[in-house]
C-alpha cells in the first residue's frame, strides 16, 4: 500500500511550520521534524508500506501545479499535514479524491471545531497524538479500506463527526528514529544557505529542530502545550539521535522545541552529560523555566554546548500572573539569569502584551523587572489567542472573541478578541512598541560602562538606536551610521569565527 505525507507549501511568502510543537510563521528553514516523526514510527510498525513524500514547501509550486505532483504519485491514503492558521490555504492538500488523514498541527487543537468552523471535507482526522494514532489508523485502512475503531480520532462518516474517544498512545521512548532520509536533507540545507544565508542563532552552520519530549505539566493558560500530558524519550534516545544526526548531516547545531527541557531535572541532567560523555561537541538552544533552575544543571547545560536559555516570563505583574497561571518572581528570575551566563549561556527573556487587566502600570512593571533582570537577550509578540487553550476558552465562553477564522489570529493586523483596556488595534501596538523601546533603552545604557566583550563604539551606537531621538540623529549622519554597522557585522563574525573554532574536534 502506497501512503503518501504531504506538507502544504508556505503561505504568502512567509516560511511555514506544521509541527506538533507549534504552526504558524517561523524564521529558519528547519526540516520538518513531525514529518519525520511520523515517517519513522510508520516504517517501523508497518514494514511493507510504499512511503511517499511530497514537501511543497521545497517546490515553491502553485496549487494546481503542487496538486498534479501528488496525483502523479497515484496513493492509496494521504497523511496531510494542516496548520492551525493556515487551513484555507493548506486544505486543497487534504481534500482530494484520495483517502486522507488529516493532522492539525498543533497537535491540541480540537479537529471536530476546525471542521466545524471552515468546513473541512477530509474523512479521517487525528487529535492530540499524532504517530501512534496514524500507525494504528493506517493499520486498520490497509487491512479494512476504511478507519472506523482506531482510537484517537475525529471521523466525518455522513453527516456525522465521530471521536474515536482517547489515543492508546503510552510512551515516546520506544518511538523509531525520525526518518529524515525520506525527506530531502540536502535541498533543505541547501535553502538554508542560498534563501535566508544567516540564521540569527546559528549563523552560517546547517541546523535542525530536537524534540526530546512531548506535552508540558506546566498549566500556562495560553500555551498550546499546556493542554496535553507530557511523555519523555530516554536519555539514551536523545543521544543516539543526535549522534545519528552529526554522522549522516553532518549537523551540529540544533534548536531543542520542547515546550520546556529541563521540567524533568534528572532527565535533563543525564541528556546533558550523555552529551558531554560521547563528545559529541554540539551547539543548540532550549526553552527553560526559572523555577527548575540549579546550579548543577546549569553547569551541565554550558558543557553539553548550550549557547542560549529562552525564559517565557511574559509579565512581572503578579495578578496577571496568577490568571495566566505563569509564577514567577524578580528572585527566582535573577539566580536563573546569573547561573545562565555564569556557564556561558545567554539568556533570552519573552514578554507578551495583551493579556487582560493589562495596563500601563502593568506594562511598566514588567519594563522595571526585565532591566533588573539584565537579560542578554529580549524576544517579545502580542498575545494571540490560541484554539483549544484555557485562554481561548475563557474568550469563547465571556463571548469576547471577535475573530473566529483562525487564519486572522498570526496576521498582527486587527483587533481578535475583546480586551478589557484596548479598545484599538493601535492601542495593542502602540503598548507593544512602548515596552520594547522602554526596555531597549533601559538595557542598552545599562551596559554602556559595562564589561561583555563587546566593542566600546557597538554599544555606544546600540544606546543612540535604541533611543528614538538619538537614533533619528544618527540617520542624518551616514558616515557614524555605516561604521555602526561595520563594527557590528565584525563583531559578529569574530562570535562566528569563536564558535566555529569551538566545535573542531
Amino acid at each position: 500500500m502506497r501512503v503518501l505525507l504531504v506538507n502544504p507549501p508556505d503561505v504568502d511568502g512567509q516560511l511555514t511550520d506544521r509541527e506538533d510543537r507549534h504552526a504558524g510563521f517561523c524564521s529558519g528553514l528547519y526540516p520538518p521534524y513531525t514529518a519525520a516523526s511520523i515517517l519513522g514510527v510508520l516504517r517501523q510498525r508497518i514494514p511493507d508500506l510504499d512511503l511517499q513524500v511530497f514537501d511543497a514547501r521545497l517546490e515553491n509550486l502553485p496549487v494546481d501545479q503542487g496538486l498534479q505532483q501528488v496525483h502523479a504519485l497515484k496513493p492509496d491514503l494521504i497523511i496531510c499535514l494542516l496548520g492551525t492558521y493556515t487551513l484555507d490555504e493548506d486544505r486543497p492538500y487534504a481534500e482530494l479524491e484520495y483517502p486522507t488523514i488529516g493532522v492539525i498541527c498543533p497537535s491540541s487543537v480540537d479537529p471536530k471545531e476546525a471542521i466545524e468552523l471552515f468546513g473541512l471535507t477530509t474523512p479521517y482526522f487525528t487529535k492530540t497524538e499524532i504517530e501512534n494514532t496514524l500507525a494504528e489508523a493506517v493499520k486498520e485502512f490497509s487491512e479494512t479500506g476504511d478507519i472506523r475503531k482506531t482510537p484517537g480520532m475525529v471521523l466525518q462518516q455522513g453527516n456525522q463527526l465521530v471521536d474515536t474517544g482517547a489515543s492508546q498512545f503510552q510512551s515516546v521512548s520506544e518511538f523509531a528514529m525520525p526518518a529524515f532520509d525520506l525527506l530531502p536533507m540536502d535541498e533543505f540545507f541547501r535553502l538554508q544557505q542560498e534563501r535566508l544565508g544567516w540564521h540569527w542563532e546559528f549563523g552560517r552552520n546547517r541546523y535542525m529542530w530536537m524534540v526530546t519530549s512531548k506535552g508540558c505539566v506546566k498549566q500556562c493558560t495560553y500555551c498550546s502545550s499546556s493542554t496535553l500530558r507530557p511523555f519523555y524519550k530516554t536519555p539514551k534516545q536523545v543521544v543516539d539521535e543526535i549522534r545519528h544526526y552529526i554522522d549522516t548531516y553532518q549537523v551540529r547545531h540544533f534548536d531543542f522545541i520542547d515546550s520546556e527541557f529541563t521540567v524533568n531535572v534528572a532527565r535533563a541532567k543525564e541528556i546533558c552529560q550523555g552529551i558531554i560523555d560521547a563528545k559529541l561537541n554540539i551547539k543548540w538552544v532550549a526553552h527553560n523555566i526559572i523555577e527548575l533552575v540549579d546550579e548543577d544543571m546549569m553547569r551541565l547545560m554550558g558543557e553539553a554546548g548550550c549557547l542560549k536559555l529562552k525564559y517565557g516570563l511574559e509579565t512581572a505583574d503578579p495578578e496577571i500572573q496568577r490568571r495566566i497561571l505563569k509564577p514567577w518572581s524578580i528572585p527566582q528570575a535573577k539566580k536563573a539569569f546569573d547561573l545562565t551566563k555564569k556557564y556561558g549561556m545567554k539568556a533570552q527573556a519573552n514578554f507578551m502584551v495583551g493579556f487582560l487587566g493589562e495596563t500601563k502600570e502593568t506594562l511598566k512593571q514588567t519594563h522595571r523587572a526585565f532591566v533588573e533582570l539584565e537579560p542578554d537577550i529580549v524576544c517579545s509578540s502580542i498575545l494571540f489567542p490560541t484554539p483549544s487553550t484555557a485562554f481561548y476558552e475563557e474568550l469563547k465562553a465571556r463571548d469576547l472573541l471577535l475573530v473566529r477564522n483562525w487564519s486572522e489570529y498570526k496576521k498582527y493586523d486587527k483587533m481578535v478578541f475583546k480586551h478589557d483596556q484596548y479598545t484599538t488595534w493601535e492601542e495593542f501596538q502602540d503598548a507593544w512598541a512602548w515596552l520594547e523601546a522602554r526596555i531597549a533603552r533601559s538595557l542598552a545604557w545599562k551596559r554602556l560602562f559595562r564589561r561583555n566583550g563587546q566593542p566600546f563604539l557597538l554599544k555606544v551606537i546600540n544606546v543612540i538606536k535604541a533611543d528614538p531621538k538619538l537614533k533619528r540623529g544618527l540617520q542624518r549622519l551616514p558616515l557614524i551610521s555605516s561604521l555602526g554597522t561595520l563594527v557590528s557585522r565584525r563583531f559578529q563574525l569574530q562570535q562566528l569565527r569563536h564558535e566555529q573554532a569551538q566545535l573542531l574536534p
